[in-house]
Formats: structure tokens, sequence, C-alpha cells
């Protein structure tokens, strides 16, 4: 067997021997790269755990190592640095926050992402809530909050909030030194399963504002079977894709999982298992054409099997440009539209930000005068702008610098809509029809 590593969407092979040879090595090490401010640092961005640094046994160290937290603390520093757990591990980037105390001093190092360790998923927007709903929420959370409740001292400190799991663990233990290991395991105790749950007093003064929630919101009740359905149905395709066509594939995906009644009775061949999860079988793109260009441009972009990014957007841009120049009257220039928002937006989302601002200005120098104007001053009043760093950590355009690209005083709004099937598609490719 034969490792493969993923570079972009293609994967590489690689044998064990040239493994060995590509192998990053380095010596066991914590290496000081920097130190910068505390608040540049979010919680957020923390990776596995937290390890606790503390010095070598003697003297010397503990003064040195004393000076440098008490330096940090008094200038509001965290330390930036390299961090190879043993000889030839992979490296990490680690920062150290100090930490002092009457009898202890350490720093806690945790582990912060590089670039690639970035991962820019697609999700679904949330459903916007309404004022009422937003109050209800609000009055729930408010007569929930356990500052506000008059209890007992020492009810939710930490010191007298015991784990439950271990406290039941122990338990179990002593239960059985005394009964046997053939006897039946006990109850949890009543005093540590309290602690898990909402204390009645809690419950009845939230009881008003708990019913006023479900009022407000239209609570649907989930079916688990379908649930468990639909998770069983989930697979690494449906994560990966995107485009206009996502819905459509998706469905595709779903009917692949459930068999028919010819393919549920008699047994399945290796041949014909292997063809059936095959995803080889869908239609393959890589030549965008005149006829339906955002969807060719879609497939070639979302390709799982050979990365055709670059390709992909070579192709339209050619396609935009012969749109303009054939354009008689304007009449193709909504669709080179639909086809320049599709490229923005791929731009966007493959980090391919430089692309498309340079084809942007191009297309501003060659059409902002002359018989095709019209087309410029489309694109103007779309407001479909250059690719800002607010978007795109690979673009050094400002929104101010978007903003003058086209003149715009206000903030420029980017209008890249979900594109709609061409209303003048042909039966024949366009451009074979013109002489």
């Amino acid at each position: 067997m034969i490792k493969a590593y993923f570079y972009g969407k293609q994967l590489v092979p690689i044998e064990k021997i040239n493994e060995e040879v590509l192998k990053f090595t380095d010596d066991r090490c914590l290496k000081m790269l920097g130190f910068t401010d505390t608040d540049k640092v979010p919680r957020s961005q923390y990776m596995a755990g937290c390890d606790i640094v503390v010095p070598v046994e003697n003297s010397i160290n503990r003064t040195a190592f004393s000076a440098l937290i008490v330096a940090m603390l008094d200038t509001d520093k965290v330390m930036i640095a390299k961090w190879v757990s043993r000889k030839n591990a992979a490296p990490k980037l680690v920062v150290l926050h100090p930490y002092k105390a009457p009898k202890f001093e350490c720093l806690y190092m945790n582990i912060l992402p590089t670039v690639e360790d970035i991962r820019d998923y697609q999700f679904g927007s949330l459903i916007q809530s309404t004022n009422p709903q937003q109050q209800a929420m609000d009055n729930f959370v408010d007569a929930l909050d356990l500052d506000e409740i008059e209890e007992e001292e020492g009810i939710h400190n930490d010191a007298n909030t015991f784990n439950p799991t271990l406290q039941y663990f122990n338990q179990c233990v002593i239960h059985r030194i005394y009964n046997g290991e053939d006897s039946a395991l006990p109850e949890p105790n009543q005093t540590i399963q309290e602690q898990s749950h909402p204390e009645t007093e809690t419950l009845e003064r939230a009881n008003q504002q708990a019913e006023e929630l479900e009022s407000a919101f239209d609570l649907i009740e989930e079916n688990k079977e379908e649930a468990r359905r639909r998770q069983r149905r989930v697979r690494l395709r449906d994560i990966v894709l995107s485009g206009a066509n996502a819905e459509e594939e998706k469905k595709e995906v779903l009917q692949e999982v459930q068999p028919t009644e010819e393919q549920a009775v008699p047994e399945m061949s290796a041949e014909d298992k292997q063809r059936k999860f095959d995803f080889n079988d869908e239609e393959k793109v890589d030549k965008i054409s005149s006829m339906n260009p955002v969807r060719d441009f879609d497939k070639m972009i979302t390709d799982r099997e050979v990365d055709r990014v670059e390709d992909a957007l070579k192709q339209m841009r050619e396609i935009i440009l012969e749109f303009i120049r054939h354009s008689i009257q304007g009449d193709v220039y909504e669709k080179a539209l639909d086809c320049l928002k599709a490229m923005r937006k791929a731009c966007k989302d493959n980090d391919e930000a430089k692309v498309f601002n340079d084809f942007l200005k191009e297309l501003k120098d060659r059409f902002s005068i002359g018989i095709h104007k019209g087309f410029y001053e489309i694109i103007r009043n779309s407001k479909i702008g250059l690719i800002t760093k607010d978007e795109s950590f690979k673009s050094n355009v400002t929104k101010e610098e978007a903003n003058e690209f086209f003149g715009f005083t206000d903030e420029l709004i980017e209008q890249v809509e979900e594109q709609p099937e061409d209303k003048k598609d042909k039966d024949d490719d366009m451009f074979d029809q013109i002489e």
C-alpha cells in the first residue's frame, strides 16, 4: 500500500523511500520567535490541549525564568515560539502565556494554527430571529442567571461541585469491595445527581419565561428515525458539493444510497459493487461552452479528481471576452455579467483574488470607452467590485480602493447572487451561428 497526499484537489502518491527523503527533520526544541500583545492572539485560535512550561530545577534557571514571567506580565505580552516535541516530529507554532502565583510560576503553552490548518467551509445562512423572539430568549437567559438568584452560600461554588463521573466510579468501586464483583451496580448518589440538573427553585423562577419562549418559536419535534437515516447518508461528497448545481447533485447522492427492488434481492458482483460506489459516473467537463458557461465552470471548479481551477478561470476569462466582442447592441451582456459573477465567487472561494482583480482592471481599461462601454456601465451599476482583504487574505485591495475603482462614494455592496438558468439557451452553441 502506498500513501497519497492531497496537493490542492489532486492525490499525489508518495512511496516510502521518497517519504523518508521528503520528511522534515528537526531536533527537539522550544525556540522563541518573538513577543506580541496578548489581545492579538484570540483564544478561539487555540488548538488541541494546553501544556505547562516550567524551568529546570536550579537557582539560575529559576531566576531567569521568573524575570521573564514578570517582564511579560508587566508589558502584557505573550511569547510566540516553535515547538518540536521530539526529534524529527512535526514542528508546531505555539503561544505561551505567563502565570505567576505566590509559590508557583509557569508558562501556559497552546498550539496556534498555520495557514494550512484553516478550513474555509461553506455553511448556509442562519434564519434571522425576530425582535419578539430575541426578547423572549433574553428574558429566558436572565431568568436562569445564577448571580441573580438568592441561594444558600456555596451551592454553586466550584469548590463544592463534584465530577459526577468520577464520583459514580468511586461509588461503584466501594460497592464492589463490600458486596462482591457479581453484585449489581448501585444507583448514582442522589446528592451528586442533583448537581447535574437545574435546581427546582431555578426552574420555577424561569417557568413563565420558558412558556413565552416556546410560544415565540415554532418548535417541531424531530423524527429520530429519519434523522438517523439522514446521518447514515452523509458522505464526504456532500460536504464538497458547491455551485449552482449543488442541490441537484445532492439529490443524486441520496438516490444512490437507496437501492431499487431489483438491486436489493440478488447478490451484487464485485464489478457491480465497484461500479455502484464509483464517483466517475458523473459527466466530466474540461471545456467551458458558450451555451451554458456557468454550469460548465462550476463543474470544473468543483472537480474532485483533477484540480481544474486555473484552467477554468482562463477559459471563463476568454468566454466573457467573447461575449462582449460578439455582442450586438448588448444582447449577451447579461450572460457575460452572470459569468463574471460566477468567476468572482470562485476566485474568492479558491484564493485567486489577484486573478479576478487583474481581469476586472483589464475590463475597465478596454471597455470603459468605445462601442462596448455599455457593458462597463452594467458592471459598475451591478457593483461587482474588486475582491478586498476582508473577503480574501490573498488580496491586497482595501475597501477604500475598491470603492474608488468605480468612483463610488458609499460602501461597495457585493451582489453575487445565485446564478439563474440561462434564458437564451439554444440547441446549438451560439458561436456556431456567427459567421
